[in-house]
């Protein structure tokens, strides 16, 4: 899957894959979230992933935002 954001006023592509989904809390269990593993970030055409040093959490927050 591919998901264009806004990181800090620059917008990047995320590359990632989802596993599992989203559940609501119950009295008996908490609120779950996908699995999010994130592949790459594109910028300009280029994966920067392992180039820049990012949030990840930060990311990883945006992207369940669009899920």
């Amino acid at each position: 899957m591919f998901e264009t954001i806004d990181y800090h006023g620059t917008e990047i592509t995320v590359e990632y894959e989802v596993s599992g989904k989203y559940y609501p809390a119950t009295r008996e269990q908490p609120e779950e979230y996908p699995e999010i593993e994130i592949t790459a970030i594109w910028y300009n055409g280029i994966d920067v992933l392992e180039l820049i040093e990012f949030d990840l959490e930060y990311i990883y927050e945006l992207l369940n935002e669009k899920l």
